[in-house]
């Protein structure tokens, strides 16, 4: 049986809760990324940011747009996936939450890369 880690994306890289927005969109380009996760100080994931909120026509709507910190902008993060977590769970999972894109941790609660709904259907 295949697992969430024969297929996620591997990657250390998120921001923290007070990143700002022009830091956000920095990281987001750099490394080609459609969404980034916000961790906690443990480095356990509490949010995405998805880069349409950060589209410049929403951030227009603020006065100083890239002083916008990452709480502020994030969506909060109700379900994550183990490493070891069957693609079918996974998969079950994003189809019970209506979400696209779960961040997967390890044993410990680390964040350690995501896995999307497409990588999943792609793989089949």
């Amino acid at each position: 049986m295949n697992t969430v880690n024969d297929l996620m994306k591997h990657t250390q890289v998120s921001c923290n809760p007070e990143t700002r927005a022009s830091d956000i969109k920095y990281l987001m380009s750099k490394y080609n990324f459609h969404d980034l996760v916000v961790t906690d100080e443990h480095k356990s994931p509490i949010g995405i940011i998805h880069e349409s909120v950060l589209a410049d026509s929403l951030l227009e709507r603020y006065p100083h747009p890239f002083d916008i910190k990452a709480s502020e902008c994030m969506y909060s993060i109700t379900t994550t996936v183990f490493e070891e977590t069957s693609l079918d769970e996974c998969l079950f999972l994003m189809n019970k939450n209506h979400i696209n894109i779960i961040p997967v941790v390890k044993s410990t609660g680390e964040y350690c890369g995501i896995v999307t709904k497409d990588d999943i259907i792609s793989s089949t």
